[in-house]
């Protein structure tokens, strides 16, 4: 662990099985092989096994970050390339499990929208309500067009995350 550099990430998590693995996850989902609650258990663990990862750091820092953090960040929402509402079934399993085991890290940021499922945000704001800073909120409406504005290529810019704690 020494030579871990951060921030640790895990990618857009909507996504990042990549292409394969995730039409085989789907269909395993879909046949029943998986279940939500496998899902909600498995990202519990996995949360839990990331707040094991750690780097020592000087105690200034210690004390001015709450701790050790590794800057790790989940996020989830957003749209896809083709302008549309990226929440699926793994967003709302995603923020399921960050409410319930209420960790400080990863920090779980949402892209939000105009277009972004109601429903989503929704419990958004009721994991909010549980008032441990999470999860942080992204504006697509002004991040995207920004990218752009900055001469990043569309798609690039659509598919933006969050790199850093918030």
């Amino acid at each position: 662990m020494a030579d871990l550099k951060t921030p640790f990430r895990y990618d857009y998590v909507g996504s990042f099985l990549r292409p394969e693995a995730l039409k085989q996850a789907r269909k395993n989902f879909e046949e029943g092989k998986i279940t939500k609650e496998d899902a909600l258990e498995l990202l519990t663990c996995l949360w839990i096994k990331t707040l094991t990862i750690n780097k020592v750091r000087s105690q200034s820092h210690t004390l001015s970050s709450a701790g050790s953090p590794m800057y790790q960040n989940v996020t989830i929402g957003g749209q896809t390339t083709d302008k549309k509402d990226a929440v699926n079934e793994l967003s709302f399993v995603v923020l399921q499990s960050v409410a319930q085991t209420r960790l400080t890290q990863p920090n779980l940021t949402v892209r939000y929208h105009a277009n972004i499922d109601k429903h989503f945000f929704d419990e958004c704001i009721e994991v909010m309500k549980l008032g441990f800073g999470m999860p942080a909120l992204n504006n697509d409406e002004i991040i995207i067009p920004s990218f752009i504005n900055w001469g990043v290529k569309e798609e690039d810019a659509y598919n933006y995350l969050s790199l850093i704690h918030i």
